[in-house]
């Protein structure tokens, strides 16, 4: 469950991360742990009350996030300089990228916007900005389709607009939300 909803928030992403592979996998790294660390560090678990020191564990388990982010990128890298391309591999890619997005919906809609279904209080702001970002990421897609829509007035520069911001709001309140839930660790 955590690599599909990781696979997915790296999807979303990836058309606004920068080019420049070290940079790629730093940013990528960084945003993975802001935005997906709510997973493993809650205020609520016992484990970081049976286990010493504390501060280590939390480290331990961000780093564990991070990486998982960064390996994504890194990977993510390679495969493109590796996989085929075409019109026919194009419509696989497609019915690929279309039957996982039905499995990584309700994944994200669950892990964002339902509490108790993966955690007991959601970061549903987080969640908002990667559905704006993923909405932008979309429209940025136009490219490439064989027919491409005309977006009126500057519509580019919009949909480059939302997905920046949609990025920088997951990660302003994924670490708003981060720091919440270490300070609750040690209230």
């Amino acid at each position: 469950m955590g690599g599909v909803l990781s696979g997915t928030v790296w999807v979303v992403v990836r058309e606004w991360m920068p080019a420049r592979l070290t940079l790629r996998i730093a940013l990528a790294g960084f945003v993975a742990t802001v935005v997906g660390s709510f997973f493993v560090i809650e205020a609520e678990n016992t484990d970081f009350f049976l286990f010493d020191p504390v501060m280590l564990n939390i480290v331990m388990f961000m780093a564990l996030v991070g990486l998982t982010g960064s390996a994504t990128a890194y990977g993510d890298q390679i495969l493109n300089n590796r996989l085929p391309l075409g019109t026919v591999v194009g419509a696989i890619y497609g019915v690929l990228i279309a039957v996982g997005a039905l499995i990584a919906l309700q994944l994200f809609f669950n892990a964002f916007f339902v509490s108790g279904a993966f955690i007991d209080d959601p970061p549903w702001v987080v969640g908002v900005f990667v559905g704006l970002t993923a909405i932008g990421t979309l429209m940025s897609w136009n490219r490439y389709l064989p027919i491409r829509f005309r977006l009126a007035g500057g519509g580019r520069r919009w949909v480059r607009i939302l997905g920046v911001v949609g990025v920088i709001g997951m990660v302003v309140f994924g670490a708003a939300d981060l720091v919440a839930e270490i300070d609750g660790i040690f209230a």
